[in-house]
């Protein structure tokens, strides 16, 4: 059976299929990953990326990028760093806590340069003590394309 890609029109829509897809045997489903970026079907690339191990999700809707990460069970606060490289400099564009992260769901980045270019974002997860407890593999969110 031929292989289906599957694009998410929001985050929230993709970590909803991520949960309740169910395959049929001898069927499968490819999601990109930073690293390789498919075409969709009108010869668009996605306006989204995930890393490898699917714990952090980023999607442009052109006035701004929507992030969201599996949570550390043991983090008290995130730290959100963004860059145009994969390689930095890196400058961190948001705070936020385990509380507000649990009731918030996915965070936003609002930034005019989502129309403009790929935007690479990386989550480090941070104890109480201030300690990174978890590095989440970053991702390039490539620019809006209407």
């Amino acid at each position: 059976m031929a292989m289906k890609k599957i694009f998410g029109s929001t985050t929230t829509c993709l970590l909803a299929a991520f949960l309740t897809v169910m395959l049929n045997p001898g069927c499968s489903i490819e999601i990109p990953s930073t690293m390789q970026v498919s075409q969709t079907q009108q010869g668009r690339k996605p306006q989204w990326a995930s890393n490898a191990q699917r714990t952090f999700y980023g999607e442009n809707l052109g006035d701004s990028i929507i992030l969201d990460w599996d949570l550390n069970d043991e983090a008290a606060e995130y730290f959100v760093y963004r860059s145009t490289s994969l390689n930095g400099p890196w400058k961190q564009v948001l705070r936020t806590s385990q509380a507000a992260a649990r009731t918030g769901g996915a965070r936003v980045d609002l930034t005019p340069d989502a129309r403009l270019m790929d935007l690479c974002y990386k989550v480090e997860a941070i104890d109480s003590s201030g300690v990174v407890i978890e590095f989440y593999e970053p991702i390039c969110v490539p620019k809006f394309v209407p």
